[in-house]
């Protein structure tokens, strides 16, 4: 799970297109958009179950970006729960290859990385009143354009699903209704998680207990730590039914019961506007 993108008092961004890069490997999905960042090249990870953008610390020092640290400072918390207190980099410039035109984002930095090649986006910032990001990971493409040309040309109203979702206290993040294994819940929308996960607490569960996991090694945004990967689990979501290998956490949340993840939005097309979610799936029908 990782984390957002404070343009708030910028007007909305020119219609454009960028490319994204998707890394899939064993189930696995990581969408992710080449940058430059402060005049600098960058790996952005996209990010949609972030509530922050994030800067490596490595980065930050080897081109001298301007961080501020105060008392203040915002508190995260990774999937594994590991807290870290993280300073700021306001208005640093964020620039796709092919634009002309840059934003201005406010970071945070994560002093626990030390590399300097990757960061954290979360796009939803992005979005005005009106305009809608287009998240396509199976044909590598991020949209900005205005929500009702991005629905027309998707076929119309008719030819998506429109999702009810709620959001996180304080942020852009939104928790949308699925089924698990035939069981109600409600997972975040995270294009940062490779892979859809339920946490300890996700409705679910107990009908996975005898079902065949193992356990693996995961990567959060400060720390390491463990899941169980479990096959064969089903997802209803957007109309559409997902056979995948979900990752059981340790944690419990107060927030959604866990993240679906880009490994299911690998088959959708997502219309995330501003006061609006559109899903459009195209995925096998599970086998019982």
């Amino acid at each position: 799970m990782i984390l957002a993108l404070a343009c708030a008092h910028r007007p909305p961004p020119s219609l454009h297109t960028t490319q994204l890069v998707v890394r899939r490997e064993g189930g696995a999905v990581v969408p992710y958009v080449r940058a430059f960042v402060a005049g600098h090249p960058l790996i952005l990870v996209l990010d949609t179950g972030a509530d922050r953008s994030i800067l490596p610390f490595g980065f930050v020092q080897k081109y001298k970006v301007p961080i501020m640290s105060t008392t203040a400072n915002p508190w995260m918390v990774d999937i594994n729960g590991t807290v870290l207190s993280m300073p700021r980099a306001s208005g640093v410039t964020v620039q796709f290859p092919g634009d002309t035109t840059f934003d201005t984002v406010d970071f945070l930095v994560n002093t626990a990385d030390e590399s300097e090649i990757r960061g954290i986006l979360a796009g939803q910032d992005l979005v005005r009143s009106g305009w809608a990001m287009v998240v396509d990971l199976e044909h590598d493409e991020l949209r900005y354009e205005p929500e009702e040309i991005a629905l027309e040309r998707l076929g119309g109203r008719d030819s998506l699903t429109k999702l009810e979702y709620r959001s996180c206290e304080f942020d852009n993040r939104r928790i949308i209704p699925v089924t698990i294994n035939g069981v109600r819940s409600s997972l975040m929308i995270d294009t940062g998680a490779s892979r859809t996960s339920l946490t300890r607490n996700n409705e679910a569960i107990p009908t996975m207990r005898s079902m065949i996991g193992k356990r693996e090694a995961n990567t959060g945004v400060m720390s390491s730590g463990h899941e169980l990967l479990v096959n064969g689990v089903a997802i209803d979501f957007a109309k559409t039914s997902f056979v995948v290998s979900a990752s059981v956490l340790p944690g419990a949340a107060y927030c959604g019961r866990g993240l679906l993840g880009a490994d299911v939005l690998d088959s959708c097309v997502m219309v995330w506007g501003s006061k609006s979610l559109w899903v459009s799936c195209r995925a096998p029908a599970r086998r019982d």
